[in-house]
Protein backbone atom coordinates (compact mmCIF):
# COMPACT_ATOMS: atom_id res chain seq x y z
CA UNK A 1 0.00 0.00 0.00
CA UNK A 2 2.80 2.75 1.03
CA UNK A 3 4.06 1.89 -2.94
CA UNK A 4 0.57 2.61 -4.08
CA UNK A 5 0.42 5.89 -2.15
CA UNK A 6 3.38 7.13 -3.18
CA UNK A 7 2.72 6.50 -7.02
CA UNK A 8 0.04 7.97 -6.40
CA UNK A 9 1.29 10.92 -5.02
CA UNK A 10 3.78 10.99 -7.98
CA UNK A 11 1.35 10.84 -10.50
CA UNK A 12 -0.51 14.19 -8.66
CA UNK A 13 3.10 16.13 -9.14
CA UNK A 14 0.42 18.03 -11.03
CA UNK A 15 2.23 19.80 -13.99
CA UNK A 16 -0.45 22.18 -15.45
CA UNK A 17 0.27 22.12 -19.00
CA UNK A 18 -2.20 25.14 -20.82
CA UNK A 19 -3.41 24.13 -24.30
CA UNK A 20 -5.64 27.20 -24.97
CA UNK A 21 -3.07 29.92 -23.17
CA UNK A 22 -4.86 33.15 -23.82
CA UNK A 23 -7.81 31.51 -22.09
CA UNK A 24 -10.75 30.64 -24.96
CA UNK A 25 -14.00 30.81 -24.40
CA UNK A 26 -13.98 27.14 -22.92
CA UNK A 27 -12.57 26.79 -19.41
CA UNK A 28 -12.06 23.67 -18.16
CA UNK A 29 -9.38 21.33 -16.20
CA UNK A 30 -8.79 17.53 -16.97
CA UNK A 31 -6.68 15.54 -16.13
CA UNK A 32 -6.00 11.49 -15.77
CA UNK A 33 -5.19 9.58 -12.34
CA UNK A 34 -2.29 6.69 -12.08
CA UNK A 35 -0.77 4.35 -10.91
CA UNK A 36 2.37 1.69 -11.26
CA UNK A 37 2.59 -1.13 -9.77
CA UNK A 38 4.81 -4.03 -10.40
CA UNK A 39 6.44 -1.35 -13.29
CA UNK A 40 2.93 -1.35 -14.82
CA UNK A 41 0.61 2.07 -15.08
CA UNK A 42 -3.10 1.45 -14.50
CA UNK A 43 -5.67 4.23 -13.83
CA UNK A 44 -7.82 4.70 -11.16
CA UNK A 45 -11.43 4.87 -12.01
CA UNK A 46 -13.99 6.01 -9.64
CA UNK A 47 -11.91 8.27 -7.65
CA UNK A 48 -13.54 11.62 -6.71
CA UNK A 49 -11.78 15.10 -7.58
CA UNK A 50 -12.57 18.57 -6.16
CA UNK A 51 -11.04 21.43 -7.24
CA UNK A 52 -11.15 25.10 -5.69
CA UNK A 53 -10.18 28.92 -5.96
CA UNK A 54 -7.06 29.50 -3.54
CA UNK A 55 -6.14 32.56 -3.83
CA UNK A 56 -5.66 35.24 -7.08
CA UNK A 57 -2.96 35.33 -8.85
CA UNK A 58 -1.18 38.86 -10.17
CA UNK A 59 -3.59 39.11 -12.75
CA UNK A 60 -6.71 37.06 -11.43
CA UNK A 61 -10.36 37.51 -12.52
CA UNK A 62 -12.32 39.39 -9.59
CA UNK A 63 -15.40 37.95 -8.73
CA UNK A 64 -17.87 39.18 -6.06
CA UNK A 65 -20.70 36.94 -6.85
CA UNK A 66 -20.51 35.65 -3.28
CA UNK A 67 -17.59 34.00 -0.94
CA UNK A 68 -15.19 32.33 -3.01
CA UNK A 69 -14.66 29.57 -0.22
CA UNK A 70 -17.98 28.24 -0.89
CA UNK A 71 -17.01 27.10 -5.26
CA UNK A 72 -16.09 23.83 -5.36
CA UNK A 73 -15.84 21.67 -8.95
CA UNK A 74 -16.33 18.22 -8.75
CA UNK A 75 -15.85 14.72 -11.09
CA UNK A 76 -15.44 11.09 -11.18
CA UNK A 77 -12.45 9.88 -12.85
CA UNK A 78 -13.87 6.88 -15.33
CA UNK A 79 -12.45 3.72 -15.86
CA UNK A 80 -10.00 5.47 -17.60
CA UNK A 81 -8.86 7.70 -14.84
CA UNK A 82 -9.59 10.59 -16.55
CA UNK A 83 -11.73 13.48 -15.13
CA UNK A 84 -12.67 17.03 -16.26
CA UNK A 85 -13.94 20.09 -14.12
CA UNK A 86 -15.70 22.82 -16.21
CA UNK A 87 -17.23 24.72 -13.84
CA UNK A 88 -17.63 25.56 -10.08
CA UNK A 89 -20.88 25.14 -8.21
CA UNK A 90 -21.46 27.22 -5.25
CA UNK A 91 -22.31 25.05 -1.67
CA UNK A 92 -24.36 28.23 -0.43
CA UNK A 93 -26.66 29.28 -3.33
CA UNK A 94 -26.36 26.19 -5.58
CA UNK A 95 -25.23 28.86 -8.12
CA UNK A 96 -22.74 27.68 -11.27
CA UNK A 97 -19.87 29.86 -12.57
CA UNK A 98 -17.29 29.43 -14.72
CA UNK A 99 -13.72 28.21 -13.31
CA UNK A 100 -11.86 31.79 -12.39
CA UNK A 101 -9.07 32.57 -15.27
CA UNK A 102 -5.48 33.76 -12.93
CA UNK A 103 -6.20 31.40 -9.75
CA UNK A 104 -4.26 29.22 -7.86
CA UNK A 105 -6.42 26.37 -7.21
CA UNK A 106 -6.30 23.04 -4.79
CA UNK A 107 -6.90 20.19 -6.24
CA UNK A 108 -7.62 17.14 -3.99
CA UNK A 109 -8.46 13.51 -5.37
CA UNK A 110 -9.52 11.11 -3.11
CA UNK A 111 -9.74 7.11 -3.91
CA UNK A 112 -12.22 5.21 -2.02
CA UNK A 113 -10.46 2.56 0.52
CA UNK A 114 -6.86 4.30 -0.03
CA UNK A 115 -5.77 7.76 -0.02
CA UNK A 116 -6.94 11.51 -0.32
CA UNK A 117 -4.29 13.87 -1.36
CA UNK A 118 -3.86 17.44 -2.59
CA UNK A 119 -1.91 19.50 -4.91
CA UNK A 120 -2.26 23.41 -5.94
CA UNK A 121 -2.00 24.61 -9.39
CA UNK A 122 -2.57 27.96 -11.19
CA UNK A 123 -4.96 28.17 -14.03
CA UNK A 124 -4.33 31.18 -16.24
CA UNK A 125 -7.53 30.04 -18.61
CA UNK A 126 -8.89 27.97 -21.48
CA UNK A 127 -8.53 24.54 -21.19
CA UNK A 128 -6.01 23.11 -18.76
CA UNK A 129 -4.04 19.59 -18.28
CA UNK A 130 -3.50 18.38 -14.77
Amino acid sequence: MRHFLVVLGAALGLTLLTACPKGGASRSVTGQISVTRDAQTQPIGDAQVRIWPKDPLANGEPFEAEAVQNLRGVAMTRQSGQFEVGSLTSAETHAEYELLKGWTYVIEVEVPGYYITSTSFDYVGGQAWV
